[in-house]
């Protein structure tokens, strides 16, 4: 149901309201928007406070941490007296002090979990906010899956880039930082450091380019990286161009239902010990939390790696939500591999149904 403005928004959000630009309108834009959050750090403290003061309606929270001290260093929403609680609890509660009229989730867990693809289907924009990798390709494959926007960011040192994606419009996340060469190109702040000020400037951008999207204000389209140099205080803007290899906005578009297969077949299969490969193709670190069993190759490693595979047996393909799988497919397909099948949404969508085999 549509939330109306009251007496306490127009007070409130005087100064905005007051823009021609946004208006009463706008502001009622942003008190029916819901953003997802995917982590409460540096980058994510800075963009909460201020999605929170400007009125955005909804705002969910995904972090597993907990606050320490360490933390204080940058995560300016948190304070001495937090340290040993989770970090979204810490969080909810300040933000609440700071504007209560707003609605937070929090989920207090790793993101990687079973029900990711559920929880951002629920929010209009996500913002990409995390620390690992992997989890960086999570919220591209999935918002590639759903066509949900997503704004990213990354630090480390005195540098820090930022970039809007929207699903399968324009470019993705794979494109701009191919999985295989991603260790290379994306330095870990937690080893490399990072100057305080510098997360709390990106987290800021994201939350500006978060705002422009709900009110309809963007100036830029989809495929402009934004990279900053805080101590030259030089900000640079690129055009990233949709990779034609991209094996996941681009294979993910073209549909191969014929070869798709759902948990239910996939189950009575298994049940039946039918006579094929069952091939994971994501990455290590999620093969470890959580598989159907089969052999794991990466995506990225498939072609290097298909002398592994015996190109006579029917194989079933599975990865997160199906958009790497079905690049998959196309890769088995094109080196004339008799049956190929990949799992029609993905491990994601056979929580109920398959035995998921977990450490």
């Amino acid at each position: 149901m549509m939330r109306q403005l009251d007496s306490n928004d127009y007070a409130r959000y005087a100064k905005q309201i007051s823009l021609s630009e946004i208006g009463a309108a706008g502001q009622l834009k942003l008190k029916n928007a819901k953003v997802l959050c995917i982590g409460a750090g540096g980058l994510g403290t800075p963009l909460l406070q201020y999605l929170t003061a400007a009125g955005v309606g909804r705002i969910g929270i995904i972090d597993h941490d907990v606050v320490e001290l360490s933390n204080l260093q940058r995560q300016i929403i948190y304070r001495h007296n937090d340290i040993g609680k989770f970090k979204v609890t810490a969080a909810k509660n300040n933000l609440q002090d700071l504007n209560p009229s707003i609605c937070f989730d929090i989920y207090a867990e790793k993101f990687a979990s079973h029900h990711v693809r559920s929880i951002i289907a629920e929010y209009d924009i996500v913002a990409d906010c995390t620390d690992h990798l992997a989890n960086r390709y999570l919220v591209n494959e999935v918002c590639v899956e759903l066509d949900k926007p997503f704004v990213f960011a990354g630090i480390t040192r005195y540098h820090g880039q930022c970039m809007f994606f929207h699903g399968k419009s324009g470019p993705c996340f794979n494109c701009m930082f191919p999985e295989n060469l991603a260790v290379a190109i994306l330095p870990d702040c937690n080893a490399a450091g990072v100057l305080g000020v510098l997360p709390g400037i990106l987290g800021t951008m994201q939350a500006n380019m978060i705002l422009q999207y709900i009110l309809q204000l963007q100036r830029h389209g989809t495929g402009q990286l934004f990279t900053l140099d805080i101590l030259d205080f030089a900000l640079q803007r690129y055009q990233v161009t949709q990779d034609p290899e991209c094996q996941i906005c681009i294979y993910g578009r073209r549909t191969c239902n014929d070869e798709a297969i759902t948990p239910e077949q996939l189950n009575r299969k298994l049940h039946l010990h039918e006579n094929f490969l069952l091939l994971d193709v994501r990455s290590p670190a999620e093969h470890a939390v959580g598989h159907l069993g089969g052999k794991l190759i990466p995506l990225p490693e498939l072609s290097q790696r298909l002398d592994e595979l015996n190109p006579e047996l029917p194989v079933i393909i599975y990865c997160h939500s199906g958009q790497r799988s079905q690049a998959a497919v196309k890769i088995l397909q094109q080196h004339q591999f008799k049956s190929v099948a990949y799992l029609q949404g993905g491990l994601a969508s056979c929580q109920h149904v398959c035995a998921i085999i977990r450490p």
